[in-house]
């Protein structure tokens, strides 16, 4: 394909998502904004022109990122923090939701975006995939491998491993790694506890969940901390969760690791439709 040939090229960035999946527990780095805002645009001008570039986030409380954003063509947009309950719980932002319409708006609105890169391993962003494939676009995802869907990099058609362009590793083994789960295949009771659990608190930890669970609804029950351990590492290998970091307004550290439902999952889906008729 020669260079006037070659489409134009659509960069969206869920920029907090990296952001607090690099100072998290996961890798404890610091990210360098300049370094990501030009890694961000190189990988983008070796498919094209930039035709459209926008990072999200809550500049307020990052404003020391946005002037390397803003210097290597791409358009900081300002996304609010919502806070949940009271001052002192979560701000969750909804920076999601706004890079998803403007990803549909721009799918509608410029033609000439043939190349969609998001930077996100949020799965939330699976059904943005689909749609634009569906609408003959390409796509590539840049993520970390700690914070990174498996369904939403197996949806792209190119994968960028940001592990690899920084040249740094999760402190956790990838799943690859970990004892084979020879255990049950019975997610419903994780699910139902997950997503209870997520309606009454800010933050569902990792630690929260093994100490919640009723581990005797199993069969055989799982009685040891490693078996329980096993069986959600397996969950969270599948897609039924994921883990992210986002921003701790409770106690002294940055951020805080909180695990969240795939509602998309297809073995998510029916149990959240029984436990929402029930409650109709």
């Amino acid at each position: 394909m020669g260079v006037y040939d070659m489409p134009g090229v659509g960069v969206f960035i869920d920029f907090e998502n990296i952001y607090y999946t690099l100072i998290g527990p996961s890798y404890r780095h610091a990210p360098d904004g300049d370094r990501l805002a030009r890694i961000f645009r190189d990988v983008a001008l070796r498919h094209g022109d930039m035709d459209i570039a926008r990072a999200y986030a809550d500049w307020s409380r990052l404003a020391s990122m946005m002037p390397a954003i803003d210097r290597y063509g791409i358009e900081p947009i300002f996304v609010a923090s919502k806070i949940r309950g009271t001052t002192e719980q979560t701000r969750k932002n909804s920076s999601d939701i706004e890079m998803t319409l403007d990803v549909a708006e721009a799918l509608f609105t410029r033609n000439n975006v043939g190349l969609y890169i998001l930077f996100s391993g949020d799965g939330d962003f699976i059904s943005v995939v689909e749609r634009l494939k569906r609408n003959g676009k390409r796509i590539i995802v840049g993520a970390l491998q700690a914070s990174a869907s498996s369904e939403l990099l197996d949806k792209a058609n190119e994968v960028v491993r940001l592990d690899d362009v920084l040249g740094i590793a999760p402190s956790t083994p990838p799943p690859a790694a970990r004892a084979v789960w020879t255990g049950p295949d019975n997610w419903t009771p994780l699910i139902e506890k997950l997503y209870k659990l997520q309606a009454k608190l800010p933050y569902v930890t990792f630690g929260l969940i093994l100490k919640k669970m009723e581990w005797d609804r199993f069969s055989p029950p799982l009685d040891t901390e490693e078996q329980q351990k096993q069986y959600l590492n397996r969950a969270r290998d599948l897609g039924i969760f994921r883990v992210e970091h986002v921003p701790n307004t409770k106690g002294p550290k940055p951020v805080v690791s909180t695990c969240l439902l795939n509602r998309n999952h297809p073995l998510v889906q029916p149990v959240v439709e029984a436990i929402e008729r029930r409650r109709r």
